[in-house]
């Protein structure tokens, strides 16, 4: 490998590190704020939790409420806060375990390519011109790599949310099959059981595909590269209406909701898709820039 190609890789290790090291404290401080935020959702679901538990105690209230027959809406108004809760408990805790994740991995290969760039400066340390083409072409090409790296990481972001968005489409898609056949042909318990643990399916897949989204997100910000999306995802009071009132009405209204989140989930693909295109064409456009240098 003659000098200028030392350079040029040197220079490309350099600014892709610098962009690792920059995400890695970003992340880091990101972590410590959603810990935070954590700490009070933990708080918050624990507390729904017990009220929960005082409903189902056999006390002189509980009593009363049932003679009075508020029970079943009380019960049904707490029950409807701990879920909601424990779903943003898991959507946080999931968020920070992929941030914890991705930081190890650019700690990684921070190391890694340090170790690299030293071994090309020993390399490069032989050749009588380096020290002069080193000065010439190190400010043109700096901000071209560190552009390049960016947008390899939005590429790769996006197409992780595509994946995924698939994958949550997919599991909507089943839900929504089993209600279907629930709202119309009277699925009963068993078809409830089903189509729960198929909505269960798809909301763990929504929460993963909530913090890939935001990440995402970041990285798109990186690149100054505009993108709104809007994702909106079964209501857990529909589920709740559901087990408590078990009729055509409320079978009608979660396969609606199903149905919404299946074609909400067809148009962000197909946005993802534009974006993905558009990300691709700023990366060739930049790395003929490089190679005309």
């Amino acid at each position: 490998m003659g000098y200028q190609e030392t350079y040029d890789r040197i220079l490309q290790k350099r600014e892709e590190t610098a962009v690792e090291k920059r995400k890695r404290i970003r992340n880091e401080q990101l972590i410590e704020k959603k810990k935070e935020e954590l700490d009070a959702l933990c708080s918050e679901m624990y507390a729904k939790k017990q009220d929960v538990d005082e409903l189902k105690k056999n006390s002189l209230g509980n009593l009363l409420r049932k003679i009075a027959g508020s029970y079943d809406q009380s019960y049904e108004k707490e029950y409807r806060e701990y879920v909601e809760a424990k779903l943003k408990y898991d959507e946080m805790t999931a968020a920070v375990e992929a941030l914890q994740k991705e930081t190890e991995r650019l700690g990684s290969s921070i190391r890694q390519a340090e170790r690299e760039i030293d071994r090309l400066y020993e390399e490069l340390s032989g050749e009588p011109q380096a020290a002069e083409v080193l000065a010439e072409l190190e400010e043109k090409k700096t901000e071209r790599y560190q552009r390049l790296k960016e947008l390899k990481e939005a590429v790769s972001a996006v197409e992780n949310v595509i994946a995924l968005a698939a994958e949550t489409k997919k599991a909507y898609e089943e839900a929504k099959g089993w209600a279907t056949y629930d709202t119309f042909f009277g699925g009963g318990l068993i078809g409830d059981i089903v189509k729960y643990n198929r909505i269960d399916d798809a909301e763990e897949l929504s929460v993963k595909l909530a913090g890939a989204a935001e990440r995402m997100n970041k990285e798109l910000k990186d690149v100054e590269q505009i993108y709104e999306a809007d994702l909106s995802y079964i209501d857990s009071g529909s589920r709740l209406l559901d087990i408590w009132f078990d009729n055509i009405f409320t079978d009608y209204s979660v396969r609606s909701n199903l149905k919404e989140n299946v074609e909400k989930l067809e148009d962000y693909i197909e946005r993802l898709g534009r974006l993905q295109s558009e990300l691709n064409s700023r990366i060739r456009a930049t790395e003929s820039e490089i190679k005309e240098m």
